[in-house]
């Protein structure tokens, strides 16, 4: 399945073969939205659901190795590890508040304990998804994926860290190359997921956005940052 939301909507020969479904959504509602519209459209045969963005690069033996999974009811997803260029970013550990300190898991195994994983390249059980009634859409783009590691461990399901490894450019890391219309869709996403789901960490939160709004005062260059920051603290 292919979910284009460029303006115009695009012909490859690729979106003519029989196995590929294209479908075109000028609107560009978000990730939450057009994964939902992918699981509808899934046949009752299809077990598995692998999300990927328009810049994910797989490895030649990604799905070969997805294909020699053993799943159980269990297992919820199974995950491989991201890097930005030499850096891995994906996945962590999240039974501690999410910040740039977090500790990387680097291991292929299966996991039981609570992490988080950016959505490039999961693979989820489609069981899974169904039970939960998809993905939600409080969260059309940001924090999509800390909601759902969330909700697999509140269900007590498990997840397996593959040996995979895949590049992605995860831009909001970088205050130079994110908008500010972006950064304050962050802010209003974390926001809303301590709030009302993540509620036992919302203090830590309000204290890392605090610190967040210094550290940006004394290092970012775009002054807007800083201020959308601040006024995300005395929101919450």
């Amino acid at each position: 399945m292919v979910y284009d939301n460029s303006l115009i909507s695009q012909e490859e020969p690729l979106f003519m073969d029989e196995h590929v479904s294209y479908y075109h959504n000028s609107a560009n509602p978000g990730l939450a939205v057009a994964y939902n519209y992918a699981l509808a459209c899934a046949f009752q045969s299809i077990r598995y659901f692998v999300t990927l963005d328009h810049d994910s690069q797989l490895t030649a033996t990604y799905f070969d190795t997805i294909l020699r999974l053993k799943w159980s009811k269990e297992l919820a997803a199974a995950v491989p590890m991201v890097y930005d260029q030499e850096k891995q970013i994906s996945p962590v550990f999240a039974d501690h508040y999410i910040n740039r300190q977090v500790e990387i898991i680097n291991r292929s195994q299966l996991f039981t304990n609570r992490l988080m994983a950016i959505n490039s390249g999961v693979v989820f059980s489609v069981d899974f998804l169904k039970q939960l009634g998809g993905f939600n859409l409080e969260f059309p783009l940001d924090f999509l994926d800390h909601w759902i590691f969330w909700s697999i461990f509140q269900c007590k399901k498990v997840v397996f860290v593959l040996s995979e490894r895949i590049e992605h450019d995860l831009s909001v890391l970088d205050y130079k190359k994110i908008s500010v219309a972006r950064y304050r869709s962050i802010l209003q996403a974390e926001n809303h997921f301590y709030q009302k789901y993540d509620k036992q960490l919302l203090q830590t939160h309000r204290k890392q956005l605090l610190l967040r709004t210094i550290k940006q005062f004394l290092t970012v260059k775009n002054r807007k940052i800083w201020r959308l920051t601040l006024r995300s603290f005395v929101e919450m």
